[in-house]
């Protein structure tokens, strides 16, 4: 197929740009994407809070209260960010987080 100088040329149809609905709810996702990693990383951070509560100037009582409260508190900020983020990066973080791996890598190094 040729062309010649006469023919006018086809006009190639604009790239839409994101609607103004659109563009908003591309933020709302990554807004809540990124609370949602807030969420885990407050939930790791309770999770190694838990430690330190033997070292309390408490009660017995008090410090297996604040013990389970920290563990609580650290199940349901990181279930909470769960659904948001999506299973395969639950399963990343759950994996590296996870004791097993932790022990097998001290196992290689010696």
């Amino acid at each position: 197929m040729t062309f010649d100088s006469s023919s006018p040329i086809p006009e190639v149809p604009e790239i839409p740009v994101l609607s103004a609905r659109a563009e908003r709810r591309r933020r709302r996702a990554k807004r809540l994407r990124s609370f949602a990693i807030f969420l885990v990383v407050t939930s790791c951070v309770l999770y190694v809070m838990i430690p330190i509560v033997p070292f309390l100037n408490m009660d017995r009582e008090q410090k297996a209260s604040v013990a389970l409260t920290l563990f609580i508190a650290s199940e349901v900020t990181f279930w909470s960010a769960a659904p948001i983020l999506g299973k395969e990066f639950i399963t990343k973080i759950r994996q590296w987080l996870s004791p097993k791996k932790w022990l097998t890598i001290v196992k290689r190094a010696k």
